[in-house]
């Protein structure tokens, strides 16, 4: 999810349904492991079954802690990308991108981006 489809959601009735029936509170646990560059967090969802289903991450993954693997970076950059380019332009990005350092002309990157589909 990115920051615009965020904002999209924020006047959807059923968001703002949801958002109604949420509570925020302190969790200890949560609170025990968090530093300064990471927080922990805590969810519980009672169903309306009243069954409770929990979970709890000690750090987010991009923290100190579970740091971004290059697998994930690359995953994002290929799923970003293919929202604004084909999939072949992606490919050809990505082997720009992964040469950039040694690359004869830096310009062609910036020439692949402008040429948006």
């Amino acid at each position: 999810m990115n920051v615009d489809d965020f904002e999209a959601t924020l006047a959807d009735p059923q968001v703002m349904a949801i958002s109604q029936r949420v509570e925020c509170a302190l969790d200890p646990d949560a609170e025990r492991v968090s530093t300064e560059q990471s927080v922990g967090a805590k969810v519980t969802l009672t169903l309306q079954s009243e069954k409770t289903v929990e979970c709890f991450i000690e750090a987010p993954k991009g923290s100190a802690s579970r740091p971004f693997t290059m697998d994930d970076h690359v995953a994002r950059f290929r799923q970003e990308m293919l929202k604004r380019f084909t999939a072949a332009q992606v490919e050809v990005l990505f082997a720009e991108v992964r040469g950039f350092e040694k690359s004869a002309n830096p310009d062609r990157l910036m020439h692949l981006l402008a040429a948006r589909t």
